[in-house]
């Protein structure tokens, strides 16, 4: 697995739905890593797709059906990259996280990262603060946030939706990155 000219590898999928309020930030926090971003957009009524397409991202429409599994499939399936980062756009990468996210690729011993997640007390905390725990709300979560793109791998559940026994089915290797991401939907 190579890292481009840039420093960029892979591809960022999302979903939104009326995220303007966080969906520069997080796309800011990976254009130095992601080659391809991929937007489900289920929705929106406020500026998010227009955020959206002005840092690259391939918007695509799904209207949204109570079900969290199909958009996500709809931007797995558009993806083209080897490997896929799924964020939400209320999260972004903290200090360090595209670091560890190379070092992880270039590795390329895994078909899935479990990264940590940690959920902001306020909308202003500073990502170095949340993930230090002085602004950190609860306890650190390990999410399946990076997976290499296998053969029927898809989301499953309409609320907090996994890919885990496509996963198990394929006897995949899951590791843990520390790549701290900051989650600002939790307040």
């Amino acid at each position: 697995h190579q890292i481009d000219d840039l420093g960029v590898v892979d591809r960022l999928c999302m979903i939104a739905q009326n995220e303007a309020r966080f969906l520069a930030q997080c796309l800011r926090s990976v254009r130095d890593l992601v080659g391809e971003i991929v937007l489900v957009d289920t929705g929106s009524t406020d500026e998010t797709v227009a955020i959206g397409e002005s840092f690259g991202a391939r918007v695509l429409h799904e209207p949204w059906n109570d079900d969290f599994a199909t958009p996500r499939n709809r931007a797995l399936a558009a993806a083209t990259g080897k490997f896929v980062l799924q964020l939400d756009a209320d999260e972004v990468l903290a200090q360090g996280a595209v670091a560890a996210l190379r070092a992880a690729l270039i590795r390329d011993d895994f078909e899935c990262a479990l990264l940590p997640l940690h959920n902001a007390r306020t909308l202003e905390a500073a990502p170095g603060e949340v993930v230090s725990g002085s602004a950190r709300l609860g306890e650190v979560m390990h999410l399946p946030r990076l997976f290499r793109r296998l053969e029927g791998l898809r989301y499953e559940g309409a609320i907090h939706e996994s890919f885990t026994r496509g996963l198990v089915e394929a006897r995949g290797r899951i590791v843990f990155v520390d790549a701290p991401l900051v989650h600002y939907g939790a307040t």
